[in-house]
This record gives structure tokens, C-alpha cells and sequence, in this order.
């Protein structure tokens, strides 16, 4: 059996590793949905290590509720997005990031309170459907 022959032309040469190395880092970057991932666990870790506060806040049963509600959902979305292509640099994609890095910042700049309970609320749920929308919009 006759051994293939290695090619001579430069140009037919598969690049260096270096270079695969380079063109998958730049693909994964757009890919991997780095920022989206990153506010979901932001959203996730505030209502985490908040949850107790936050808690003792509500006013009534509802608000618990919606905090329950916006707990369980940042945790589904935050898992979703661990195994969905999310292409960061989609336009849509940018934009709804950007809505939910900016109602996160909102929410963290809010002293937890009862008089700030509702507002908190709202804002952590606009957050959460947010991230809900753009996970549906790549299939996750």
C-alpha cells in the first residue's frame, strides 16, 4: 500500500495549531454567548444571595410569589443558556443583553426594603422576562 504524499504547496498546508487555535477562539467568542451567560448568573447569584432579605421585604403573599416566580425562572434561564448557541454578536442578542445588564444594575443600586420591595419586584422580573425572551429566541 503506497503512503500518501505530504503536500509541497504552502498554500494546500493545513495552517498551524496556532492558527485553529485562533479561528475557534474567535468563533467560540461569538458564539458561546459569554455575556448572556455572565447576566443570567448575575440575576441568578443577586436573587440567591438575596433571597432571605428580599423575603422578609414582601409585603404580602403576592410579592412572595413573584419573588418565588422570578428565583425559579433566573435559575431555569441560567441553566438553559449553559447548553444553547447563543450568538453574541447578534444584534437582537447585544440589545436584550443590555436591557438585562441595565435592570440588574438598577435592582443592585435598590436598598432592600419594604420601601422598595415593588420596585425591586418589577425589576427583576422585567430582568427575567428579558432573559426568558432572548433564550427563546435561540431555541433554548
Amino acid at each position: 500500500m503506497a503512503k500518501k504524499k505530504k503536500p509541497t504547496n504552502p498554500a494546500a498546508t493545513p495552517p498551524a495549531a496556532a492558527d485553529d487555535a485562533t479561528v475557534a477562539a474567535d468563533f467560540t467568542a461569538a458564539v458561546t454567548g459569554g455575556d448572556t451567560i455572565e447576566n443570567l448568573h448575575d440575576t441568578l447569584r443577586y436573587l440567591d444571595d438575596n433571597f432571605n432579605d428580599l423575603n422578609a421585604a414582601c409585603a404580602d403573599d403576592a410579592q412572595r410569589t413573584v419573588l418565588r416566580r422570578a428565583l425559579l425562572t433566573a435559575h431555569r434561564n441560567y441553566t438553559n443558556a449553559l447548553t444553547a448557541v447563543i450568538l453574541s454578536n447578534d444584534t437582537h442578542v447585544q440589545e436584550l443583553n443590555t436591557e438585562i445588564a441595565d435592570g440588574q444594575a438598577e435592582v443592585q443600586q435598590l436598598e432592600i426594603g419594604e420601601e422598595n420591595i415593588a420596585q425591586i419586584l418589577t425589576t427583576i422580573t422585567a430582568v427575567v422576562r428579558t432573559a426568558s425572551a432572548l433564550l427563546a429566541l435561540v431555541g433554548a
